[in-house]
């Protein structure tokens, strides 16, 4: 708490409550008003909606409270919102969560990558991921990078439909990148977690793809084929191999 007649730094008035992160003086007034200066975040939330590992924490002053919901529980762990907002802004460009400004691949860079496709494995898994939602953007579709290439959770990558006016019947597209350094093909776990992760999406996918920059080994396409709902496609450009799941 403040001392008697210390002023809130938003609105003047006078409050004993003092910003346990920030140590200012603040009313819980202000405070609710402007939640994306002042609000919290748990260290669970900022981890997973906006892609920072503990490391990136570790600088960060933070604030401990009670469990609402489990009164044994380990205490919760939160943090200031602005300030997680700025180290996903200096780590990925953007404070947004999840958010992506997909910054077109100029054609002489597809061009350059088409010449000699193992220049794909250079490339990091986020910036392949941004390749193939930039291709799926000039293919008419609205695209949301989702996950967490990092994660190793069979998941969801991106999430893609139709442009308003382009398409008669809507549809959503679920997306998972596949991005090797080696020769290392995409194989049938990798698959049966996708499929898996779709198919008990709520709501459901109408489409599943994944997509690679090598191939897929024998084993995953045995899993498409014994899938009497799954049909091969291929990607462009030609080194993008994909498996697309209806």
């Amino acid at each position: 708490m403040g001392t008697r007649g210390d002023c809130c730094a938003d609105c003047g008035k006078t409050t004993k409550r003092l910003h346990p992160i920030l140590k200012l003086p603040l009313c819980s007034g202000c405070q609710r008003k402007d939640q994306l200066r002042y609000g919290y975040i748990t260290k669970g939330r900022a981890l997973e909606e906006y892609r920072l590992n503990p490391r990136d924490l570790r600088e960060l002053e933070f604030h401990e409270v009670d469990n609402p919901h489990y009164k044994k529980a380990a205490p919760m762990v939160l943090y200031l919102r602005s300030q997680i907002r700025e180290k996903a802004a200096a780590k990925w460009g953007s404070p947004e969560p999840y958010s992506v400004q997909l910054v077109e691949f100029p054609p002489d860079l597809l061009s350059w990558f088409l010449v000699d496709t193992e220049r794909l494995k250079h490339l990091d898994p986020s910036k392949f991921e941004r390749l193939i939602a930039d291709r799926l953007e000039q293919m008419g579709l609205d695209v949301h990078i989702v996950g967490n290439v990092f994660r190793m959770d069979g998941g969801v990558d991106m999430i893609a439909y139709p442009k308003p006016g382009l398409c008669a019947v809507p549809f959503m597209l679920a997306v998972q990148a596949k991005h090797h350094r080696t020769e290392r093909k995409t194989g049938s776990p990798d698959v049966q977690r996708f499929l898996g992760a779709i198919r008990t999406s709520r709501p459901p996918f109408h489409l599943g793809m994944i997509v690679t920059n090598t191939s897929f080994t024998p084993n995953a396409a045995c899993v498409k084929r014994c899938c009497s709902d799954a049909v091969t496609r291929s990607a462009a450009p030609a080194p993008l191999v994909s498996e697309r799941f209806r």
